[in-house]
C-alpha cells in the first residue's frame, strides 16, 4: 500500500509550556482541529493537496517540488508501521 493520509495541525508548532499553546498545535485529529478557525475543509476529492489533510502522494510531491528529499520520510514512516504491527503481535497471536 503506497497511498495514505498526511494530516496537518492547524496551529503553529509552540513547544509545551510556552505561551498561547493550544491543543490544535500538536495533534492532527480531524475531530479536534475541525472546531479550529484554520481548519481548511477540502470537499474536492480532485484536490488532493489542498486543506487540513492531503493524500500521502501529494505530500510527496510537494516535498520534491520544494527540494526536500522524501527517501527519509519514507523510510521512517515504514519504521512506525512495523513497529505498530510488532507491537500489536502478542494479542494478535493469542487470537
Amino acid at each position: 500500500y503506497e497511498e495514505g493520509l498526511a494530516r496537518f495541525a492547524t496551529a503553529k508548532y509552540k513547544p509545551l509550556g510556552t505561551e498561547n499553546f493550544t491543543k490544535y498545535t500538536h495533534l492532527t485529529n480531524y475531530s479536534v482541529n475541525k472546531k479550529n478557525a484554520n481548519f481548511l475543509q477540502n470537499n474536492d476529492a480532485s484536490l488532493d493537496n489542498y486543506g487540513s489533510k492531503w493524500s500521502l502522494s501529494a505530500f510527496y510531491k510537494y516535498c520534491k517540488t520544494n527540494g526536500i528529499d522524501d527517501s527519509l520520510i519514507k523510510k521512517r514512516v515504514e519504521e512506525v508501521v512495523i513497529k505498530t504491527i510488532l507491537s500489536a503481535e502478542p494479542m494478535m497471536v493469542k487470537a
